[in-house]
């Protein structure tokens, strides 16, 4: 054989290796693909199953944080009865032993941790916003002063639900949460920052709740905070990139996309909420056009 054809098969088998090589090579990697979205799929599906196990303690949690929001909780009547005892003797009874309150904190505190849990997961990078949001889904993100509350970030007034009212039980139920896990606390309340943007940006609730929030976002020094302590959450985990993106994430709470508005069947549109509505082509007077239009189209102009 002369030496020109040897040369031509060699490089010809060594061609053939090479695409072998290649084939092989592209086969393992769509396996270690496949190999990590099943183990996140299963990770994502074990963080559901843990919240189903809490929904009694979350149940609870609504209770004590606020009684009259019993219509936002699923407890059995029993329990409901239990904590109306409890209310209706730390409000009346003058000696009445704030230990039994404490003693309440397990519920709260089972719950706090898996917000925190979750919270570490998403700030981390392993969960996506829709993801986490999903596992709690809209009736838990809308309550979100009781998520502010059962990480012990204090009491805010419900101000997207209803006429803020404070109560003689204020003052003894919040000595449940504990308010000394300062990075816990942080966590917990950029992730439902994040969720309650979640749900502005799907339209996932009613539109008049969607912009009252926002609303209350606009006052002086609300948004930069929340961004600001999303931030920090990120900062000590991951880098400035993530944080850029999940503050711009937290702006569809600060202005709705007027598609998810539209969700809305029978919608409450106040005309001072234009202002509320996601510029629309990167124009806010577009947005208030098409938000009268739609304010007219729903009987409301």
């Amino acid at each position: 054989m002369k030496p020109e054809t040897i040369s031509a098969v060699a490089a010809s088998a060594a061609a053939s290796i090479a695409v072998v090589a290649l084939v092989v090579s592209i086969v393992g990697y769509r396996k270690q693909v496949d190999g990590l979205k099943g183990q996140h799929l299963a990770f994502l599906t074990v963080i559901r199953q843990e919240w189903e196990q809490l929904r009694n303690d979350w149940a609870t949690t609504v209770l004590l944080w606020n009684p009259g929001f019993w219509y936002y909780s699923d407890a059995q009547a029993e329990e409901r009865s239990r904590i109306s005892a409890i209310q209706t003797r730390a409000v009346l009874t003058p000696s009445f032993d704030v230990d039994e309150l404490r003693s309440e904190s397990q519920h709260v505190r089972r719950v706090a941790r898996f917000f925190a849990y979750v919270a570490d997961a998403l700030l981390q990078g392993r969960l996506t916003v829709g993801e986490a949001y999903t596992v709690f889904g809209p009736e838990v993100v809308r309550l979100r002063p009781a998520v502010v509350w059962l990480a012990g970030a204090g009491r805010e007034a419900p101000t997207a639900m209803g006429d803020p009212i404070a109560t003689p039980w204020d003052i003894p139920s919040n000595e449940i949460p504990s308010s000394s896990y300062y990075s816990e606390q942080s966590d917990i309340v950029a992730l439902i920052d994040l969720l309650s943007a979640e749900m502005a940006r799907l339209g996932d609730t009613h539109a008049h709740y969607l912009l009252m929030r926002a609303e209350e976002l606009s006052l002086p020094g609300r948004a930069d905070w929340i961004r600001k302590n999303i931030a920090a959450a990120i900062s000590r985990r991951r880098n400035g990139h993530y944080a850029k993106k999940l503050r711009r994430h937290a702006r569809f709470a600060e202005k709705v996309p007027l598609s998810a508005i539209a969700h809305d069947p029978d919608p409450l549109l106040s005309p001072q909420w234009s202002e509320f509505i996601r510029p629309i082509l990167l124009s806010q007077r577009i947005a208030r056009r098409k938000y009268a239009q739609l304010r007219k189209a729903r009987g409301l102009d």
